[in-house]
């Protein structure tokens, strides 16, 4: 179906480009058609035109006929404008008489001012003076507030200096404390150490002692007494274990444990000094500032220095500095103020030295003001006269006036002259539009020839439409296919993706395999352990670890249990116990442990299992407990271990019993049933301790 659509759009854009063309063809026939009928129409037009301009011409005519016919009247105008040039000299020497009056009139009003100007100034100097007065007292004395600013400011900043540096001492002595405490630290992990190390050489040299037996009896021979009991023969001989502690191992234990106690000792007195470096540095921050405190008692009244502590002393400094600032800053103010007082002091004097020097010349300046202003308006009076007589028998009042009859004239000219122009000119115009528009139609005639025919741009656009809708139809039909194409082409990709998620969900699906042959240990190259065998391991591992908190206390830390690990283990060995030997550093199986060893660790993994019940089941409490035999098998040290165990379990509120017969017990346990074998049968006697 893609394929045929794709063929299908393929012909349909060849049918579209093919009624393109004749689209093309038709637009070119519908623009011909409106050119012929636009030229007709102009012809139309242009004939209309012609034969309105020709039933316009004989009113044009008489109406620039009558304006011709006022040409007469400019040579009246022209004569009564030499009349004026006749009245031009007696109104030049009119005009020169009205200037002078003007001038001398001018003239006296300027010294009619230049007498107020003078009286002015001479007013404002003596007003100055009386307003200078009061503005200098008002300034005082500022020479005196300048030197008091002075002193408290020098006064004020040596506090702030001495204030600022003890607020600088504060972090010093917070340093010095610091670096006291961190000596004091690490005198104390030093002092740990040294003890630990004291600690470890102690249980090593016991360990040696506890394997001095086992050493010595390597050289028993038989027939040969015994150094410490003095028999000849050695049924069983002490067997040391196999890493015992050596003296060598004791030795550098001890050296250890003596390097560890020097260091500690040099720590101790590195911190001794940094203590006694920070109460020196503490005890001088705190008297300067007792000083520093007195000497601002006058703003300070909270408690002494010693009473302190260094934040709260920091504090106070930082208030006390705080205090400085503002007051420093509004010493400056009073001194700035002061300054301004002194220069408004100094201007004021300078401005009443000015004004009193300038009052003589103004003064004399005012008279010569007035005589001046006397001697105008006589000037100004006199010409007055000399215009009123030459104003006598003229038709105009002045000059003005002429020119303005004058310019009236010439204007009623320049109209008429206009009038005169402008018809000539239509006149000329108007013959030139006639015989252009006469011309026009001519030429439109010639170029449309027959006008008999004439074409229908309406049928051809209409020929146009029905293309274009045609074509409109096939572009339709094209995008429909094209649509489907598109459809059909996301069908496709839906499809690659659903396949996809198929594979994905195969895929899921040997996820879940794999899970099920994990919980069931089926797995390749994995431990074949199954579900119920996995929990049970895993709760083992619980019980290994409650073991070893004794296990590997009784063994003086020689042994770990472990449970066995290895990919190749499955369900019957999963709970296989191994065995790692710190002397060795080494792992190897439980069944490599000595009779006693073996006995300890079965203890330990029986009290393990008591501790993880409990833990693990809540109500669950496990009060009695029995340990029937094995004690014979351990060494002194390792009895002692085991007893020890076994008692401060005891004094848990449980109830322990010990089967054995090792005679050795019998002073380490006060309460006992002592059971005798006779010939009558077994007896039991119970003691209390």
């Amino acid at each position: 179906m893609i394929e045929a659509d794709t063929a299908l759009t393929a012909e349909q854009s060849q049918q579209l480009n093919t009624l393109d063309a004749r689209i093309e063809a038709q637009s070119a026939a519908v623009e011909a058609a409106q050119n012929r009928a636009k030229l007709l129409s102009s012809l139309d037009e242009a004939q209309a035109k012609a034969a309105e301009l020709t039933a316009q011409a004989p009113a044009l005519n008489a109406e620039w006929d009558k304006t011709e016919a006022r040409r007469p009247e400019l040579a009246e105008l022209d004569a009564k404008l030499q009349r004026f040039a006749e009245w031009e000299p007696r109104y030049q020497e009119l005009s020169t008489a009205a200037a002078s009056a003007k001038t001398a009139r001018a003239q006296a009003e300027q010294a009619a001012a230049a007498l107020e100007k003078d009286q002015k100034t001479l007013s404002s100097t003596d007003t100055a003076l009386a307003q200078l007065e009061p503005q200098i007292t008002a300034c005082g004395e500022p020479n005196a507030e300048l030197e008091s600013c002075r002193k408290t400011i020098e006064l004020a900043q040596s506090q702030q200096q001495d204030c600022q540096a003890l607020l600088d001492d504060i972090p010093r002595l917070h340093t010095a404390q610091a670096n006291w405490q961190r000596t004091a630290d690490e005198y104390r992990q030093k002092q740990q150490q040294a003890d630990a190390a004291q600690h470890s050489s102690a249980e090593m040299q016991r360990a040696l002692n506890a394997a001095r037996a086992g050493i010595l009896a390597q050289d028993l021979v038989d027939g040969t007494p015994c150094p410490v009991c003095g028999a000849l023969h050695h049924p069983a001989p002490a067997a040391p274990a196999p890493s015992h502690v050596t003296e060598a191992a004791c030795n550098k234990a001890a050296q250890a444990a003596a390097s560890a106690a020097a260091e500690a000792s040099k720590a101790s007195t590195a911190a001794g000094e940094a203590k006694a470096a920070a109460q020196t540095q503490r005890d001088t921050l705190y008297a300067r500032t007792a000083a520093f405190l007195a000497r601002r008692r006058q703003h300070y009244t909270g408690p002494q220095a010693d009473a302190l502590t260094p934040d709260e002393l920091q504090t106070v400094l930082q208030a006390q500095h705080d205090s400085l600032r503002r007051g420093l800053a509004e010493v400056h103010d009073r001194m700035a103020n002061a300054e301004s007082r002194k220069k408004d002091l100094e201007k004021l004097t300078r401005q009443k030295a000015q004004l009193q020097a300038q009052r003589p010349d103004q003064a004399n300046a005012v008279e010569q003001a007035r005589t001046a202003q006397a001697n105008a308006e006589k000037a100004a009076a006199e010409a007055q006269t000399r215009l009123a007589e030459g104003q006598k028998n003229l038709p105009w009042p002045d000059a003005a006036a002429m020119a303005a009859a004058r310019a009236e004239t010439q204007k009623q000219r320049r109209t008429l002259q206009a009038a005169l122009d402008a018809a000539a000119k239509s006149r000329d115009a108007f013959s030139k539009e006639l015989a252009a528009a006469q011309s026009a139609a001519q030429t439109l005639a010639e170029q449309a020839g027959d006008t008999a025919s004439r074409p229908d741009p309406a049928a051809q656009q209409q020929a146009l439409t029905a293309l274009q809708a045609k074509r409109k139809n096939l572009r339709d039909q094209n995008q429909a296919a094209l649509h489907r194409l598109d459809t059909n082409r996301d069908a496709l990709a839906n499809l690659k993706k659903a396949i996809t998620a198929a594979e994905s969900a195969r895929a899921n699906a040997a996820m879940l395999d794999n899970l099920s042959k994990t919980i069931n240990g089926n797995l390749t190259q994995k431990q074949k352990l199954p579900f119920e065998q996995y929990v049970q391991s895993f709760y083992f591992d619980g019980v290994v670890t409650a073991a070893n908190r004794r296990f590997t206390r009784m063994t003086g830390g020689q042994y770990t249990l472990r449970r066995r690990q290895s990919a190749d283990i499955a369900a019957k060995t999963a709970l296989e116990l191994d065995v790692f030997d710190a002397y060795t550093g080494k792992t190897r199986p439980v069944g490599s442990l000595s009779g006693g060893e073996s006995f300890l660790a079965a203890l330990s993994l029986a009290l393990g299992i008591s501790d993880t019940i409990q833990e693990s089941a809540g109500g669950i409490s496990v009060d009695t407990l029995f340990v029937d035999e094995g004690f014979g098998t351990l060494d002194a040290d390792a009895l002692q271990k085991a007893i020890d165990t076994l008692t401060a379990l005891a004094g848990s509120d449980k109830l322990v019993g010990i089967i054995s017969h090792v005679e050795t017990l019998q002073d380490r346990i006060p309460k006992q049933i002592l059971v005798q074998k006779t010939k009558c049968g077994s007896k039991a006697q119970v003691e209390l301790g």
